[in-house]
């Protein structure tokens, strides 16, 4: 298909001048003829159940929406919601159509907010990753890539003459596996290392601690004395270092004290100027929720985790604990439930405890102590069979043992029953933030992303406007735009109250319309025909009339709006006004006027013209009711 050929489809059907529609019989309306003009802002009204949604949502944008589904491939339309061809003879002059409808977002993704919807996540996103100055997590450093150079400079900040060892963090390994590879070490040439903590020479004999789970290797690269005439050596040694310590080295230095070396951490990589922990380079994925690398550890980016609480794992406070009255604890093989009836019948005897008590009888300490654990004191437990003495051991209580248990078990019914005792709370790690612990340690003018998002529209917008007035920012210009040019979209539609991190499920239909309305705004398309399902609704007047100068913007970009709308302001405010009726369901259907809003009054058969002019206006006639003193009370909402 030549360039020409749709350039000039294009053309003819922007000079077209209306949406033609011949022979709507969907629902109740009655062979509906109506031509809708291009490129204006058009309010369709009437009475309720007159037929304006059938019009508008069941004909124009299902026919709109049907020939869209038929552009596409076999296999994308088996994807796609099919929607059956509207009951119409035809419609002319159609252009790709967007519904923004009144619905709540209820059906979306739970860890959708108004951030994400919008758009404003995924620039944030870009400008943290870009300009965010980052700091450790643990001690809260600053995060910096050093140079071979600066990591020198750095280590003749210790005094001169100070002995020193250079040191590369290896791996950390069983003892069997260490038997394996010290050999190896040897035949590289190295003659010493560090095992937790404490220097070996490789041909000592029994230098491997059996007893020990993991031990962590470092091998000692060189000795040396810092002087000025060492210079190029430490360089050479502090490179070899970085190669085998995965770009970290680890540097001793002795003190006056001859049994004390103080330890200083270097990288090349971004790391932390104090710990010496390595960092990944900033991407605009370590800031989402949604992704693996920002996603917090604990809650999986949703900012919620599953707890078991007390009150759900003991059901039944009239039961003793022999009868059963932790009622989780009686879950999982036959062999686990005999180890936990072994654990508290010994523990009876410890605390003590009467096990056939009630539990609601029980001191609220031995509760407390039974469900939550008991710090700094061991038992003693004869959990094995045969001749075996008791094992000293803590009690960490039940609820931690059920949480190891619906993480290592294998059983996904057991898991699945361990849900009537958990309910979800804010994750405790992330404090709901969902972002994991290096992700809300990037700061930019000491704000992090997750109190950005956390803020409302109108303070975002006061937070942008001293980033354009930072120079420092310029680079960054396009996302500092692109965040600013949604957000005031989104004040401008009249909802500048809402925070971006909320959810976007919980919006009211009118709020999650206006946010779709303002996400078109952003995408500054051209040549669509927008249809809007009663923007207006629960909008203060002054909200409104932003609301209305909004969609007229919408139009002038050269775009066609059709609203569905009982405001008088929109409908005065509209280009051509469309009225349906005269009355509801089979009494309706028909078109009652068509023209301008101003004229409507001259129809006879229009009911709101008398409205809109002022002829006619709703007025209160009921008597109001006698002044009671009683009210309702609403306390800590």
């Amino acid at each position: 298909m030549s360039q020409s050929f749709v350039k000039s489809v294009s053309k003819s059907l922007h000079n077209t001048p209306s949406i033609k529609v011949k022979g709507a019989r969907e629902h109740n309306l009655k062979d509906v003829t109506v031509e809708i003009p291009r490129n204006q802002l058009v309010v369709i009204t009437g009475v309720s159940g007159s037929g304006k949604s059938s019009l508008v949502f069941d004909t124009i944008y299902a026919e709109g929406y049907r020939k869209y589904i038929d552009s596409l491939s076999t296999k994308a339309r088996t994807v796609l919601d099919q929607i059956p061809r509207p009951d119409v003879d035809f419609i002319q002059g159609l252009s790709p159509v967007i519904a923004l409808e009144q619905r709540t977002g209820s059906g979306t993704n739970p860890r959708s907010t108004i951030a994400t919807v919008t758009e404003i996540a995924d620039y944030a996103r870009v400008l943290w990753a870009a300009c965010g100055v980052a700091y450790c997590p643990s001690d809260g450093g600053a995060i910096i890539r050093r140079s071979l150079d600066q990591c020198i400079e750095k280590i003749y900040q210790e005094k001169e003459g100070s002995r020193l060892m250079l040191l590369a963090p290896w791996m950390e390994l069983k003892p069997s596996m260490l038997r394996e590879e010290l050999p190896r070490l040897a035949q590289k040439g190295f003659q010493r290392v560090r095992l937790n903590g404490d220097i070996y020479r490789l041909d000592d004999d029994n230098i491997i601690d059996s007893k020990s789970k993991l031990i962590q290797v470092d091998i000692v690269i060189d000795r040396i004395i810092l002087r000025e005439d060492q210079r190029s050596r430490i360089a050479d040694s502090l490179e070899l270092t970085f190669s085998e310590g995965s770009q970290q080295a680890i540097i001793l230095v002795e003190q006056k004290d001859k049994d004390i070396w103080n330890e200083l951490r270097l990288s090349m990589e971004l790391s932390c100027e104090n710990c010496g922990q390595i960092f990944p380079n900033p991407s605009a994925k370590m800031f989402s929720w949604n992704h693996p690398d920002g996603a917090c550890e604990s809650c999986s980016g949703t900012g919620e985790t599953l707890q078991f609480r007390a009150e759900l794992c003991v059901p039944d406070g009239s039961k003793s604990i022999k009868n059963g009255a932790i009622k989780p604890w009686r879950l999982g093989s036959k062999q686990m439930i005999i180890k936990r009836n072994a654990i508290l019948k010994q523990l009876a005897e410890q605390l003590p405890y009467d096990p056939e008590c009630p539990w609601d009888e029980l001191d609220n300490e031995i509760k407390n102590q039974i469900l939550y654990g008991i710090e700094n004191r061991e038992f003693l437990f004869k959990l094995k069979g045969g001749n075996r003495k008791p094992e000293s051991m803590p009690y960490n209580g039940v609820l931690v043992d059920l949480e190891e248990t619906r993480i290592n078990t294998s059983s996904d019914g057991l898991r699945s029953r361990l849900l009537a005792y958990q309910t979800s709370k804010e994750c405790e790690e992330c404090k709901g933030e969902r972002l994991n612990k290096i992700s809300r340690n990037v700061l930019i003018e000491d704000c992090s992303l997750t109190d950005f998002l956390k803020m409302s529209l109108k303070d975002a917008k006061q937070f942008l406007k001293k980033l354009v007035k930072n120079k420092s920012y310029n680079s960054m210009s396009d996302a500092i735009n692109g965040l600013r040019s949604r957000i005031s979209f989104l004040d401008e539609v009249g909802l500048g109250y809402l925070n971006m991190n909320r959810t976007y499920s919980t919006l009211s239909g009118g709020e999650s319309q206006r946010v779709r309305l303002a996400t078109q705004l952003g995408m500054s398309l051209v040549g669509v025909v927008y249809i809007l399902d009663e923007p207006s609704i629960g909008l203060h007047a002054l909200d409104n009339r932003q609301l209305i100068q909004t969609i007229i913007g919408l139009r002038d970009r050269g775009n066609s709006v059709i609203v569905v709308e009982h405001d008088n302001e929109m409908m005065l405010a509209a280009d051509h006004l469309i009225e349906l009726g005269p009355d509801a369901g089979h009494a309706g259907g028909y078109i009652t006027y068509e023209g301008l809003p101003k004229e409507a009054h001259k129809s006879k058969k229009s009911q709101s013209g008398a409205y809109l002019s002022g002829a006619l206006q709703v007025e209160k006639n009921v008597k109001r009711n006698a002044v009671y003193s009683e009210y309702f009370k609403i306390l800590g909402a």
